[in-house]
Protein backbone atom coordinates (compact mmCIF):
# COMPACT_ATOMS: atom_id res chain seq x y z
CA UNK A 1 0.00 0.00 0.00
CA UNK A 2 1.46 3.42 -0.87
CA UNK A 3 2.21 6.09 1.77
CA UNK A 4 -0.36 8.81 2.31
CA UNK A 5 0.73 12.35 3.23
CA UNK A 6 4.24 13.65 3.97
CA UNK A 7 6.63 10.75 3.33
CA UNK A 8 8.72 8.76 3.84
CA UNK A 9 8.81 7.30 7.36
CA UNK A 10 12.10 6.48 9.05
CA UNK A 11 14.00 3.77 7.24
CA UNK A 12 11.31 3.12 4.56
CA UNK A 13 13.46 2.49 1.46
CA UNK A 14 11.30 2.26 -1.68
CA UNK A 15 11.78 2.22 -5.46
CA UNK A 16 9.23 4.61 -6.93
CA UNK A 17 7.11 3.92 -10.00
CA UNK A 18 8.85 4.23 -13.40
CA UNK A 19 8.61 7.58 -15.16
CA UNK A 20 8.75 8.06 -18.93
CA UNK A 21 10.65 11.15 -19.97
CA UNK A 22 9.07 13.66 -22.33
CA UNK A 23 9.58 17.27 -23.38
CA UNK A 24 9.22 18.72 -19.85
CA UNK A 25 11.28 19.12 -16.69
CA UNK A 26 8.48 18.35 -14.20
CA UNK A 27 7.15 14.88 -13.30
CA UNK A 28 4.88 13.35 -10.68
CA UNK A 29 6.34 10.98 -8.09
CA UNK A 30 4.27 7.87 -7.37
CA UNK A 31 4.57 4.71 -5.34
CA UNK A 32 2.24 1.87 -6.27
CA UNK A 33 0.14 4.31 -8.29
CA UNK A 34 -0.32 6.85 -5.48
CA UNK A 35 1.30 10.23 -5.10
CA UNK A 36 4.51 10.13 -3.06
CA UNK A 37 5.94 13.13 -1.18
CA UNK A 38 9.50 12.79 0.13
CA UNK A 39 10.71 14.99 2.98
CA UNK A 40 13.17 16.73 0.61
CA UNK A 41 15.21 16.17 -2.55
CA UNK A 42 18.03 14.94 -0.32
CA UNK A 43 15.98 11.80 0.43
CA UNK A 44 15.95 10.62 -3.23
CA UNK A 45 18.49 8.76 -5.39
CA UNK A 46 17.80 9.65 -9.04
CA UNK A 47 19.53 8.04 -12.05
CA UNK A 48 19.13 9.76 -15.46
CA UNK A 49 20.68 8.22 -18.55
CA UNK A 50 22.90 6.10 -16.31
CA UNK A 51 24.21 9.09 -14.34
CA UNK A 52 23.33 9.81 -10.67
CA UNK A 53 21.85 13.28 -10.26
CA UNK A 54 22.82 15.72 -7.51
CA UNK A 55 19.87 16.76 -5.31
CA UNK A 56 19.13 20.52 -5.25
CA UNK A 57 21.55 21.05 -8.18
CA UNK A 58 20.22 18.64 -10.83
CA UNK A 59 16.69 18.37 -9.45
CA UNK A 60 14.40 19.74 -6.74
CA UNK A 61 11.28 18.41 -5.05
CA UNK A 62 8.05 20.16 -4.08
CA UNK A 63 5.40 17.94 -2.53
CA UNK A 64 5.03 14.92 -4.87
CA UNK A 65 6.57 16.71 -7.88
CA UNK A 66 10.19 16.38 -9.07
CA UNK A 67 11.64 19.11 -11.30
CA UNK A 68 14.87 18.61 -13.20
CA UNK A 69 17.28 21.47 -13.81
CA UNK A 70 16.43 21.46 -17.51
CA UNK A 71 13.65 20.00 -19.64
CA UNK A 72 14.10 16.37 -20.75
CA UNK A 73 13.25 14.83 -24.13
CA UNK A 74 11.63 11.58 -25.11
CA UNK A 75 15.09 10.17 -25.80
CA UNK A 76 16.14 10.61 -22.16
CA UNK A 77 15.77 7.70 -19.78
CA UNK A 78 14.90 8.06 -16.10
CA UNK A 79 16.53 4.81 -14.95
CA UNK A 80 15.10 4.77 -11.42
CA UNK A 81 14.18 6.91 -8.41
CA UNK A 82 14.85 5.44 -4.96
CA UNK A 83 13.24 6.95 -1.86
CA UNK A 84 15.75 6.50 0.97
CA UNK A 85 13.40 7.36 3.82
CA UNK A 86 14.28 9.99 6.49
CA UNK A 87 17.76 8.56 6.82
CA UNK A 88 19.08 11.61 8.69
CA UNK A 89 16.17 11.75 11.17
CA UNK A 90 15.48 9.43 14.09
CA UNK A 91 11.73 9.97 14.32
CA UNK A 92 9.98 9.90 17.69
CA UNK A 93 11.80 7.71 20.29
CA UNK A 94 9.76 4.94 21.84
CA UNK A 95 8.49 5.49 25.39
CA UNK A 96 11.11 4.76 28.05
CA UNK A 97 14.04 4.64 25.61
CA UNK A 98 15.68 8.02 26.38
CA UNK A 99 18.08 8.04 29.34
CA UNK A 100 20.41 10.61 30.89
CA UNK A 101 23.27 9.63 28.60
CA UNK A 102 21.20 10.65 25.55
CA UNK A 103 20.68 14.19 26.90
CA UNK A 104 23.37 16.75 26.15
CA UNK A 105 24.68 18.90 29.00
CA UNK A 106 22.48 22.00 29.59
CA UNK A 107 19.92 20.63 27.08
CA UNK A 108 17.04 20.96 29.58
CA UNK A 109 16.47 24.68 30.18
CA UNK A 110 14.24 26.57 32.62
CA UNK A 111 11.81 27.26 29.77
CA UNK A 112 11.25 23.51 29.34
CA UNK A 113 10.14 23.02 32.95
CA UNK A 114 8.08 26.19 33.50
CA UNK A 115 4.71 25.28 34.99
CA UNK A 116 5.83 21.91 36.34
CA UNK A 117 3.59 20.91 39.21
CA UNK A 118 5.25 21.08 42.62
CA UNK A 119 4.09 17.49 43.23
CA UNK A 120 6.59 16.39 40.58
CA UNK A 121 9.51 17.72 42.61
CA UNK A 122 10.32 14.93 45.02
CA UNK A 123 13.39 13.51 46.70
CA UNK A 124 16.38 15.12 48.41
CA UNK A 125 17.26 18.70 47.53
CA UNK A 126 20.63 19.32 45.85
CA UNK A 127 23.44 21.02 47.73
CA UNK A 128 23.17 24.81 47.80
CA UNK A 129 25.73 26.64 45.66
CA UNK A 130 25.65 30.03 47.38
CA UNK A 131 23.04 31.58 45.12
CA UNK A 132 20.54 33.92 46.72
CA UNK A 133 17.55 32.15 48.29
CA UNK A 134 14.07 33.48 47.74
CA UNK A 135 10.70 32.81 49.31
CA UNK A 136 9.34 33.00 52.84
CA UNK A 137 11.79 34.13 55.53
CA UNK A 138 12.24 31.47 58.24
CA UNK A 139 10.48 32.28 61.50
CA UNK A 140 12.61 33.80 64.28
CA UNK A 141 12.18 32.06 67.62
CA UNK A 142 13.08 33.13 71.13
CA UNK A 143 16.81 32.99 71.76
CA UNK A 144 17.83 33.55 68.15
CA UNK A 145 20.58 36.12 67.56
CA UNK A 146 18.98 38.66 65.22
CA UNK A 147 22.16 40.69 64.70
CA UNK A 148 25.43 41.60 66.41
CA UNK A 149 27.75 44.59 66.02
CA UNK A 150 31.05 45.31 67.73
CA UNK A 151 33.93 47.76 67.84
CA UNK A 152 37.25 48.23 69.62
CA UNK A 153 39.18 51.37 70.50
CA UNK A 154 42.81 52.32 70.13
CA UNK A 155 42.57 56.06 70.73
CA UNK A 156 40.60 57.73 73.51
CA UNK A 157 38.87 61.14 72.98
CA UNK A 158 40.45 63.77 75.19
CA UNK A 159 38.10 64.69 78.08
CA UNK A 160 38.65 68.45 77.76
CA UNK A 161 39.26 68.71 74.01
CA UNK A 162 36.57 67.07 71.82
CA UNK A 163 38.77 67.48 68.74
CA UNK A 164 41.83 65.85 70.31
CA UNK A 165 42.68 62.33 71.39
CA UNK A 166 44.90 60.65 73.92
CA UNK A 167 46.86 58.15 71.87
CA UNK A 168 47.10 54.54 72.99
CA UNK A 169 50.38 53.04 74.08
CA UNK A 170 50.42 50.69 71.08
CA UNK A 171 48.66 47.91 72.98
CA UNK A 172 45.24 49.54 73.06
CA UNK A 173 45.79 51.27 76.44
CA UNK A 174 44.28 54.72 76.96
CA UNK A 175 44.45 57.16 79.87
CA UNK A 176 41.87 59.57 81.29
CA UNK A 177 42.63 62.06 84.06
CA UNK A 178 39.17 63.61 84.48
CA UNK A 179 37.29 62.62 87.63
CA UNK A 180 34.15 60.55 87.06
CA UNK A 181 31.96 63.23 88.66
CA UNK A 182 33.09 65.86 86.15
CA UNK A 183 30.43 67.42 83.92
CA UNK A 184 32.72 67.26 80.88
CA UNK A 185 33.34 63.51 80.47
CA UNK A 186 33.62 62.01 77.00
CA UNK A 187 32.87 58.40 76.03
CA UNK A 188 35.54 55.74 76.27
CA UNK A 189 33.89 53.86 73.42
CA UNK A 190 30.58 54.08 71.55
CA UNK A 191 28.57 51.97 69.08
CA UNK A 192 25.39 52.46 67.02
CA UNK A 193 22.74 49.90 66.09
CA UNK A 194 19.33 49.91 64.37
CA UNK A 195 16.93 47.43 65.94
CA UNK A 196 15.46 44.94 63.45
CA UNK A 197 12.46 43.50 65.30
CA UNK A 198 10.30 44.66 68.20
CA UNK A 199 10.20 41.37 70.12
CA UNK A 200 13.86 41.41 71.08
CA UNK A 201 16.30 42.74 73.66
CA UNK A 202 19.62 44.50 73.15
CA UNK A 203 22.55 43.26 75.21
CA UNK A 204 25.16 46.03 75.41
CA UNK A 205 28.51 44.72 76.62
CA UNK A 206 32.01 46.02 77.35
CA UNK A 207 35.17 44.01 77.98
CA UNK A 208 38.73 45.14 78.68
CA UNK A 209 41.36 45.86 81.32
CA UNK A 210 41.11 48.74 83.79
CA UNK A 211 43.52 50.50 86.17
CA UNK A 212 43.29 53.36 88.71
CA UNK A 213 45.84 55.51 90.52
CA UNK A 214 46.70 54.91 94.17
CA UNK A 215 43.97 55.79 96.64
CA UNK A 216 41.06 56.02 94.21
CA UNK A 217 38.22 53.76 93.07
CA UNK A 218 37.00 53.25 89.52
CA UNK A 219 33.52 53.47 88.10
CA UNK A 220 32.04 52.90 84.66
CA UNK A 221 28.59 53.79 83.26
CA UNK A 222 26.42 53.24 80.20
CA UNK A 223 24.42 56.00 78.49
CA UNK A 224 22.15 55.99 75.44
CA UNK A 225 22.82 59.65 74.66
CA UNK A 226 25.75 62.00 74.95
CA UNK A 227 26.25 65.75 74.79
CA UNK A 228 29.69 67.09 75.68
CA UNK A 229 29.69 68.79 79.07
CA UNK A 230 26.30 67.43 80.15
CA UNK A 231 26.91 63.81 81.12
CA UNK A 232 27.40 63.02 84.82
CA UNK A 233 27.43 59.81 86.83
CA UNK A 234 23.88 60.02 88.10
CA UNK A 235 20.46 61.18 86.92
CA UNK A 236 19.42 62.37 83.49
CA UNK A 237 17.30 60.59 80.91
CA UNK A 238 20.32 59.18 79.09
CA UNK A 239 21.90 57.50 82.12
CA UNK A 240 21.17 53.75 81.99
CA UNK A 241 23.30 52.70 84.94
CA UNK A 242 26.80 52.50 86.35
CA UNK A 243 29.20 50.08 88.08
CA UNK A 244 31.71 50.29 90.84
CA UNK A 245 33.79 47.67 89.16
CA UNK A 246 35.62 46.71 92.32
CA UNK A 247 39.08 48.11 91.64
CA UNK A 248 40.83 50.06 94.35
CA UNK A 249 44.57 50.70 94.02
CA UNK A 250 46.22 50.92 97.43
CA UNK A 251 49.81 50.05 96.56
CA UNK A 252 50.70 52.23 93.56
CA UNK A 253 51.86 51.25 90.08
CA UNK A 254 49.71 50.04 87.19
CA UNK A 255 47.59 47.18 88.41
CA UNK A 256 45.18 46.24 85.59
CA UNK A 257 41.91 44.59 86.50
CA UNK A 258 40.26 42.56 83.70
CA UNK A 259 36.51 42.83 83.54
CA UNK A 260 33.37 42.70 81.42
CA UNK A 261 30.03 44.42 81.91
CA UNK A 262 26.68 44.33 80.19
CA UNK A 263 23.17 45.72 80.30
CA UNK A 264 20.00 44.23 78.81
CA UNK A 265 17.99 46.98 77.10
CA UNK A 266 14.24 46.33 76.67
CA UNK A 267 11.21 48.10 75.22
CA UNK A 268 12.69 49.44 71.97
CA UNK A 269 10.63 49.18 68.79
CA UNK A 270 11.82 47.80 65.46
CA UNK A 271 13.74 50.17 63.14
CA UNK A 272 14.78 52.39 66.05
CA UNK A 273 18.37 53.65 65.72
CA UNK A 274 20.32 53.88 69.00
CA UNK A 275 23.87 54.81 69.97
CA UNK A 276 25.27 53.60 73.29
CA UNK A 277 28.24 55.12 75.15
CA UNK A 278 30.43 53.62 77.87
CA UNK A 279 31.76 56.37 80.18
CA UNK A 280 34.68 55.93 82.58
CA UNK A 281 36.44 57.75 85.38
CA UNK A 282 37.45 57.65 89.02
CA UNK A 283 35.81 58.68 92.24
CA UNK A 284 37.83 61.80 92.88
CA UNK A 285 40.59 63.12 90.63
CA UNK A 286 42.53 59.90 90.16
CA UNK A 287 43.92 58.78 86.80
CA UNK A 288 42.09 56.00 85.07
CA UNK A 289 43.70 53.70 82.46
CA UNK A 290 42.02 51.35 79.99
CA UNK A 291 43.44 48.65 77.73
CA UNK A 292 41.92 46.51 74.97
CA UNK A 293 38.37 47.84 75.15
CA UNK A 294 35.84 45.91 73.03
CA UNK A 295 32.16 46.91 72.85
CA UNK A 296 29.48 44.56 71.53
CA UNK A 297 25.73 44.98 71.00
CA UNK A 298 23.70 41.82 70.39
CA UNK A 299 20.00 41.77 69.46
CA UNK A 300 18.33 38.60 70.74
CA UNK A 301 14.75 37.56 70.01
CA UNK A 302 12.41 37.07 72.99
Amino acid sequence: MPFIGQQPLTGAYSKLDAITASATATYNLQLDGAAYSPASANHLLVSLNGVMQAPQDSFTVSGSTITFASALTSSDNIDFIMAMGDVLNIGTPSAGTVGTSQLANSAVTDAKIVGMASSKLTGALPALDGSALTGTTPAIVAGDVVQQVSTSVQNHPHPSNPNGHIASDGNGAITETTAYSSASLTPLIQLAITKKITNSNLIVGLAGRFSITTGYRSQIALHDGYTAGQVTSAGGATNIGYHHYGLYNNTGGDFYHPGSYEYVITGISANTAKTYYWMGGSIGSGTQKYAGLVMTITEIAI
